[in-house]
């Protein structure tokens, strides 16, 4: 019957290939041989899983406008509706760096664009539970919600153990300075005198 829905059908195993064969009795009783259906299906309930967190960018020091992709794993291929974020731990106020692209692979990019105030001194995600969907939805071919669960800041797996991103805006300030000749009068230079310019900064 076309269209028809299979309901119930339990028993079966991950992985398990189902094929189905189906026969059909009139209202006389008079029935087909059955037919075994031309596709398979696959048993998947298994949800996918954060593999790792890191950039493309290399180890350095960052500045306001910059921008740092951060790039999640997962071990299948994840498919995104709507804005996923992650939050990372950039100083007084956190950044949640909306999803950008990837969808259909195995890697979700969310590009961070540094912004002034923000500070990092090994540039990181806030918590295990950092990767928010934001009312959308990651989930495999299958259809099964992702587990979001990231690795903690830190430990093998996560972004600040893969990379070594530090996070700078704040411009310099000269805290003194002082210029001085190897003249008897420092104060004064003639030909042939050395002048020596001293700035200390923060």
């Amino acid at each position: 019957v076309a269209g028809a829905v299979l309901e119930g059908v339990t028993g079966f195993a991950e992985s398990d290939v189902l094929q189905f064969k189906a026969t059909i009795t009139d209202t006389s009783g008079n029935a087909t041989t059955g037919t075994v259906s031309d596709t398979t299906l696959t048993v998947d309930q298994t949800a996918s899983l954060v593999t790792g967190v890191t950039s493309s960018k290399l180890d350095g020091t960052y500045k306001a406008n910059d921008v740092i992709p951060v790039i999640v794993f997962f071990d299948n291929k994840v498919f995104v509706t709507g804005s996923p974020f992650i939050t990372l731990e950039t100083g007084v106020d956190d950044d949640d760096v909306i999803y950008s692209s990837g969808t259909g692979t195995v890697a979700l990019k969310f590009n961070y664009t540094v912004s002034s105030g923000d500070t990092a001194s090994d540039l990181a995600y806030k918590s295990v539970n950092s990767l928010n969907l934001n009312g959308g939805t990651i989930s495999d071919i299958a259809g099964n919600p992702s587990n979001l669960t990231l690795f903690s800041p830190g430990d093998s797996g996560s972004l600040s153990y893969a990379k070594d991103l530090n996070v700078d805006t704040t411009a310099p300030t000269i805290s003194t300075s002082s210029i001085a000749s190897d003249n008897a009068t420092v104060t004064l230079a003639k030909t042939g005198d050395t002048v020596t310019l001293t700035i200390a900064t923060n």
